[in-house]
């Protein structure tokens, strides 16, 4: 059986496939935002190589913080892709 889902948008969009065409290289979500004029969500000093050791230490705010921050972005960057107005959504943090 062969598989058709890369050339399928619905139910699942991958906008990292998708800015590719499917090729075998991907982007990073960093380099996607940059090149659809989008601010990273790759700020406040946490990146996935200090999840690790953040989770560890009991820091766990701000792995939800960076994660809530790369969810966002993703949607962002899915509406950008779209040509599709993306709406604003507020998120209050835990403290």
């Amino acid at each position: 059986m062969l598989s058709f889902a890369r050339y399928r948008s619905q139910p699942i969009f991958d906008t990292m496939r998708e800015w590719e065409k499917w090729a075998f290289n991907r982007i990073s979500l960093s380099d996607l935002a940059r090149a659809l004029n989008l601010k990273s969500s790759k700020t406040g000093g946490m990146n996935g190589s200090k999840v690790y050791e953040s989770f560890m230490k009991g820091h766990h705010l701000p792995i939800a913080d960076y994660c809530l921050r790369d969810v966002q972005l993703t949607r962002e960057i899915f509406y950008r892709m779209r040509f599709e107005e993306c709406a604003f959504v507020s998120v209050a943090k835990a403290g």
